[in-house]
């Protein structure tokens, strides 16, 4: 009976710490801080930024997962740089992630891609859009089978190749400028389609 009373709480405590494969939905949410450097500018000269991310996708095996995301950036103001007012930047992705390690395991290692289109109001009466292309590591530490806190870091790029006079709606080609993206992401990834197990042995793949 006492060998009961101690494996009792040893099974509640790996049932909160076990993870599964991440084949089946996705769902992301999560805050970001990020710095902002254009093409001109030193990285010392690099402006601040805040946000979030959300991402919906459809995890096709255990090791890798399309993505349909978007995201907002607040750009603080800072009076030397090129923008010297704060402005948003909207970012609509697709990407892929991979995913490293065992179907089992509690903390997963993972990397993103993803091609992205960009659209920005840069300082009152202009418009502009552009495309770019992200990179990010991360890390998933699973609090259950379909929760995880996700962390990482992401580097992108981006070409504003369409700037326009927004009052007049001309295009302005000798404005085009690109930036460069540095961002810390940190949130929540849920797995909802996911199986709930039964038994350990099940843990690592059970699905609807």
């Amino acid at each position: 009976m006492k060998s009961f009373y101690l494996f009792l709480p040893a099974l509640l405590v790996a049932s909160l710490l076990s993870a599964q494969n991440t084949k089946g939905l996705f769902v992301n949410f999560n805050g970001s801080a990020s710095g902002i450097k254009y093409e001109e500018t030193a990285v010392a000269d690099a402006v601040l930024g805040y946000g979030y991310d959300f991402r919906l996708g459809i995890g096709i095996s255990p090791a890798s997962t399309f993505f349909l995301g978007t995201s907002r950036i607040q750009v603080m103001e800072k009076p030397e740089s090129v923008f010297a007012e704060e402005y948003a930047i909207a970012e609509y992705e697709l990407g892929t992630r991979y995913y490293f390690g065992g179907g089992g395991a509690q903390v997963k290692a993972f990397l993103e891609i993803m091609g992205q289109y960009v659209m920005t109001e840069p300082f009152p009466g202009a418009d502009a859009r552009g495309a770019g292309v992200g990179l990010a590591p991360g890390l998933l530490l699973f609090l259950s089978e379909r929760v995880a806190i996700d962390t990482r870091l992401r580097v992108s790029g981006a070409y504003m190749y369409d700037v326009r006079d927004s009052e007049l709606g001309v295009r302005v080609p000798e404005d085009s400028y690109t930036f460069t993206t540095a961002r810390l992401n940190v949130g929540l990834t849920f797995y909802p389609s996911v199986r709930r197990s039964r038994y350990s042995f099940e843990r690592g793949g059970g699905h609807l």
